[in-house]
């Protein structure tokens, strides 16, 4: 999903939790870059629709990445993000 996508599910309350997943560009780098996963209550598909990754400026970009979870914690709150943050590294 797109951040502005990603806003109006958060506007919405469609969004259970957040999961911030710790992905690196290759088997060899290990920089920090995590991505943001995103999922609905009770496993419906409003979120599954507009995909759980959140993307950079399409759907089929590539996956929006932060250098820290602080800035990744930032962002969603800025948001609007209430809920529940899990970490997944």
């Amino acid at each position: 999903m797109t951040p502005t996508e990603f806003k109006k599910l958060i506007d919405a309350g469609n969004i259970d939790h957040i999961t911030f997943f710790n992905a690196h560009a290759s088997e060899t780098d290990h920089a920090p870059c995590w991505e943001i996963w995103a999922y609905d209550h009770d496993n419906e598909t409003t979120v599954a629709n507009f995909g759980n990754c959140l993307k950079n400026s399409t759907r089929k970009g590539s996956a929006k990445t932060y250098t820290s979870l602080d800035r990744a914690y930032i962002a969603i709150r800025q948001m609007g993000y209430v809920g529940k943050i899990e970490i997944d590294g």
